[in-house]
């Protein structure tokens, strides 16, 4: 026998649910949608990517995450 889960309608759902986990439950990384976002703000300061990437992948996503609003 299952348990009964009740579920919010979408009248009382309020907030979206914004979740990133490997492409489970997003089509797209948001990785991706930041670099997007970043260049297309201005495509000329594309130069400084590879900079942060040196630092490591870490380093490339903080930087993204304060440059880019998504």
């Amino acid at each position: 026998m299952k348990p009964h889960v009740e579920t919010p309608s979408l009248e009382t759902s309020t907030r979206p649910l914004c979740v990133d986990m490997d492409g489970t439950l997003l089509r797209t990384d948001t990785l991706h949608e930041r670099l997007v976002a970043y260049l297309k703000t201005s495509f000329s300061r594309a130069w400084r990517l590879p900079f942060w990437l040196l630092k490591g992948r870490a380093n490339f996503k903080r930087k993204l995450e304060e440059e880019a609003d998504l």
